[in-house]
């Protein structure tokens, strides 16, 4: 069996990088708090920062029963009891969690993107490679194989660089983010319906968000992370 590529799992999040990050995202400075200078941090009515944990205040679940069930998406009701008292069923959404990678050349200047279709909203863009993880597979494990499969790379480093939902009020599915690198082609791609791939400079990316040519929420939130805090930088 062939070793997995080396996995970092440390990222530089110093006050130097989190105020690249807020000039990159174009928000001026911060500061190591995490709030704006001149600005209290926010709190609540209790007095509690905003952000920390606030159990006392979740949505209560009554019940919940799946609608419809696939391999793809589990569609339910769950009757839910809101912090205020109100009460009512509300759809949910489960999805299967997803890997994704933002792919740099050797030089660092390019990404690998792929320019493909998407039906549902009908629209063309550019994504960055990924795809389903599958039964209890590692993300990790999940990116390595899809790179191989969709691009016919294969990697040496996979450096986590954030997990998100990309619709946390109604839809359960973790997209996992990885920074990859040490591009080696070692196959033609057998998956032929993934768009056209193509090394698309860096330095053209924020063009592309800007026009409307990448919308995919995984593929911004992983070129925007690179983007403002270059976490290649700080590796060991």
């Amino acid at each position: 069996m062939r070793a997995l590529p080396k996995v970092r799992t440390t990222t530089d999040f110093s006050p130097r990088s989190v105020a690249r990050f807020a000039e990159a995202l174009r928000l001026g400075p911060i500061g190591h708090s995490g709030h704006r200078p001149g600005r209290p941090a926010r709190r609540d009515m209790g007095g509690s920062h905003m952000g920390e944990d606030q159990r006392t205040d979740g949505w209560r679940v009554l019940s919940s029963r799946p609608i419809y069930e696939s391999r793809w998406v589990t569609v339910g009701l769950s009757e839910v009891v809101l912090p205020s008292g109100q009460h009512f069923e509300h759809h949910t959404v489960r999805m299967p969690a997803a890997a994704m990678a933002v792919v740099l050349s050797p030089d660092r200047r390019h990404v690998l993107l792929s320019w493909r279709h998407r039906f549902v909203p009908d629209i063309w863009n550019y994504e960055l490679p990924g795809g389903l993880l599958e039964d209890d597979e590692p993300p990790e494990q999940t990116i390595a194989r899809e790179l191989v499969e969709e691009t016919g790379y294969r990697v040496g480093t996979i450096t986590p660089l954030v997990t998100f939902e990309p619709m946390v009020g109604m839809v359960s599915s973790p997209h996992h983010v990885f920074l990859a690198e040490g591009t080696e082609r070692v196959a033609e791609p057998v998956e032929a319906d993934e768009g056209t791939f193509e090394w698309v400079a860096l330095d053209e990316v924020r063009q592309l968000i800007i026009d409307g040519k990448i919308l995919n929420s995984g593929t911004l939130v992983g070129l925007l992370h690179v983007l403002a805090l270059d976490p290649g930088e700080h590796s060991p």
